[in-house]
C-alpha cells in the first residue's frame, strides 16, 4: 500500500511538473525584438445570432436559430395558456400541460411514451399564463418521427375522456408544491393586484378547486385553441427548411387538421395595467414576505428595464422580470421578520430612486453582463425558450438580447417612469406591522 501511494505521488508530481511547463509555453513573452502591442488588440464583439422566422399556410409561426447539430430541440407552443380560460375553464391550460402525451385519437400514452423512448427523445410539457408548450429533444436521425408523435398529441386528446380525469391527482401535484413555495404565491398575488383577478394576467394558473373541474369544459378549451393559428414552434440545431418541410408534410392545411374552433387567443393587450395592493395573513413561524411591482414595457423598449432589475438584484434584492405580449410586470421580492422585511422593502425603494436621481456609474458593467446571459442563453440549452419568449413578445430574440446599446441615461429614465407608476404591493404572511400600501407609495415620492 505504502509502494502505491509513493508511486502515485510520483506521478501526480510529474504531472504537475508537465502542467507548470505547459502553461510556461503557452505564456506570453515581449521582446525588444519582437514587442507587443497592446492597444493592437481588439476583443471580440458580442454576435447575436442568426434567427429564421417565418409562417406556414396553415398558419403556425416557425422560429429557428440557423444552427445545426446532431441534437435537434424543439418547443410546440399553443398560444393561449390560462389567460384565454372563461371562468369555468380555469384550470385546464394546467391539466392539459400534465396530459401532453397521455394518448391521442391514434394510441394509447402508453405507447406514445414507447414511440418516444424507442426514439431515444426527452420531453416535457408546461403551461404558463400565455401558452401550454411540448417540450422535446432527439437526435437528428430521428427528429421526423418526433414531429410526428407530438402534433398527434396536439392535434386530439386522448380517445376517452376518462383517460384525463384520471391525470387530476397528477396534476394535483402541482397544486400542492405551490401552496408551499412562498416566492411564487408572492408573485401570483402580484399579478393579481397589478392586473386585477379576472383578467388573463391577474387569473391564477391553478383551478379553485381542480376536482370541480369537468372534462366537458377542458375538451372545449383544447377545441378552441388547439389549432395551427395557435401554434408557434422553436427549433434549435436544424434548419428552417428542414423543420418547414417537416412541419407542412404532418400538419397539412389548416382544415386538415382540425374542425372547429379557432377563436382569436385573449393576449395581454386586453388585460391593461392597473395596480393595487393584496394581503394574506398566513402563519409561516414569524416570516413575511413582501413584493412590490412596477408595469414595464415589452419588446425592444423593455431593454433598459431589464438592466435596471439586474442592477436592483445586485443590490441583494430579489428582482424578476416578466414579459408578456405588450408589457410586463417588474417584482422585487423581499422576506424575513415583519420588521426586517420592511426595511428590506425600503432599501429596495430607495436603491431605485438613487438610480433614478443620477446616472449610475455601474450601467456599462451591469448591461454587459445582461447581454452576456441573454446571448448565451441563445447558444445554449434554452435556446429555444428564449426564441419562443422574443416571439410572445412580438420581437427578434437576437435583437431583444443585445442590451448594449443601453445607455445610463435610459436607466435613468426607467426607473422614473417605475417610481411615478402606481405601484402593485402584495403580504404574505404575518401581515401585522408590514407597511400599508399607503406607506409604500410615499417612500416613492
Amino acid at each position: 500500500m505504502l509502494a502505491n501511494s509513493r508511486i502515485l505521488s510520483k506521478n501526480v508530481t510529474k504531472f504537475t511538473s508537465y502542467s507548470r511547463s505547459f502553461s510556461k509555453l503557452n505564456a506570453l513573452v515581449t521582446t525588444e525584438e519582437f514587442p507587443y502591442d497592446y492597444n493592437s488588440v481588439v476583443p471580440k464583439a458580442l454576435v447575436a445570432p442568426v434567427v429564421s422566422e417565418s409562417r406556414l399556410a396553415n398558419g403556425i409561426k416557425v422560429i429557428t436559430k440557423d444552427y445545426l447539430s446532431p441534437i435537434v430541440s424543439l418547443k410546440f407552443a399553443v398560444m393561449g395558456g390560462s389567460g384565454a380560460e372563461s371562468e369555468s375553464q380555469k384550470g385546464a391550460a394546467q391539466l392539459l400541460s400534465v396530459g401532453a402525451f397521455a394518448g391521442n385519437k391514434y394510441c394509447s400514452g402508453l405507447k406514445v411514451i414507447r414511440e418516444l423512448e424507442d426514439i431515444g427523445a426527452t420531453v416535457s410539457s408546461t403551461a404558463d399564463k400565455e401558452k401550454i408548450v411540448y417540450d422535446v429533444t432527439v437526435v437528428a436521425e430521428s427528429v421526423a418521427s418526433a414531429v410526428e408523435i407530438v402534433k398527434d398529441s396536439i392535434i386530439s386528446p386522448p380517445k376517452a375522456d376518462y383517460v384525463l380525469k384520471e391525470l387530476k391527482p397528477s396534476a394535483k401535484i402541482a397544486y400542492d408544491n405551490f401552496a408551499k413555495d412562498y416566492p411564487a404565491q408572492i408573485s401570483e398575488m402580484l399579478h393579481e393586484a397589478a392586473f386585477g383577478e379576472t383578467s388573463s394576467l391577474g387569473a391564477s394558473l391553478y383551478a379553485p378547486n381542480l376536482s370541480k373541474l369537468s372534462i366537458a369544459d377542458v375538451l372545449d378549451y383544447r377545441r378552441t385553441y388547439f389549432t395551427p393559428s395557435n401554434i408557434v414552434v422553436t427549433g434549435n440545431g436544424i434548419s428552417t427548411a428542414a423543420l418547414k418541410a417537416l412541419l407542412d408534410e404532418e400538419w397539412g392545411t389548416e382544415g386538415e387538421v382540425v374542425v372547429g374552433g379557432g377563436k382569436e387567443v385573449k393576449r395581454a393587450a386586453t388585460c391593461p395595467y392597473v395596480g393595487g395592493d393584496m394581503k394574506v395573513r398566513k402563519d409561516l413561524g414569524g416570516q413575511t414576505y413582501l413584493g412590490l411591482g412596477f408595469p414595464t414595457p415589452s419588446g425592444e423598449d423593455s431593454k433598459p428595464y431589464a438592466v435596471l432589475s439586474e442592477m436592483l438584484a445586485s443590490k441583494s434584492s430579489t428582482s424578476t422580470m416578466y414579459t408578456y405580449s405588450t408589457g410586463g410586470l417588474m417584482e422585487l421580492l423581499v422576506s424575513g421578520p415583519s420588521s426586517e422585511a420592511s426595511s428590506k422593502l425600503e432599501a429596495v425603494v430607495t436603491e431605485l430612486k438613487a438610480i433614478a436621481s443620477k446616472s449610475a456609474a455601474e450601467v456599462d458593467a451591469i448591461k454587459n453582463r445582461v447581454a452576456l446571459k441573454k446571448l448565451l442563453a441563445l447558444d445554449g440549452e434554452g435556446v429555444t425558450g428564449s426564441l419562443l419568449s422574443a416571439s410572445t413578445q412580438g420581437a427578434s430574440a437576437a435583437s431583444i438580447a443585445d442590451v448594449r446599446s443601453v445607455t445610463a441615461a435610459s436607466v435613468t429614465a426607467a426607473a422614473k417612469s417605475l417610481l411615478s407608476s402606481i405601484p402593485s404591493y402584495a403580504v404574505l404572511g404575518k401581515t401585522a406591522g408590514a407597511p400599508s400600501y399607503l406607506v409604500v407609495q410615499k417612500w416613492m415620492k
